[in-house]
């Protein structure tokens, strides 16, 4: 009699093989690595100082503005996120109206414009 030795070709196993599939674990659900882990019941402390959130707009108040170059170095931010939030925040969400204008030095600058006053 001829006996065929049986051969695992290690390129056609997956290599999760020995994992539970969904219809083993109770619940139906197996665990992800991916999740969080559980909160601890501590609270988190706010930072000092304002937000980033809060310079850009104080610096947008100023009457003579902000240039995006002067954002990036107060928040540390890229110049195209800085672009977002004023786009995205300032003007979207909180509907403030943005005046841009070019100074003598060509450099542009944003500013908050004055709400117009209703008599």
């Amino acid at each position: 009699m001829t006996q065929i030795a049986e051969h695992n070709n290690s390129a056609t196993t997956s290599a999760r093989s020995d994992r539970p599939t969904n219809d083993q674990v109770p619940g139906g659900r197996l665990s992800s690595s991916s999740k969080s882990p559980p909160r601890s019941g501590k609270i988190k402390q706010a930072r000092p100082g304002p937000t980033k959130a809060e310079v850009i707009l104080k610096k947008l108040g100023s009457p003579k503005g902000a240039s995006i170059h002067m954002l990036v170095e107060a928040t540390g931010w890229q110049a195209h996120s800085v672009r977002g939030f004023l786009s995205g925040t300032v003007k979207k969400k909180l509907g403030h109206t943005i005046d841009s204008e070019v100074g003598k030095d060509g450099t542009r600058r944003y500013r908050i414009a004055k709400p117009a006053v209703a008599e």
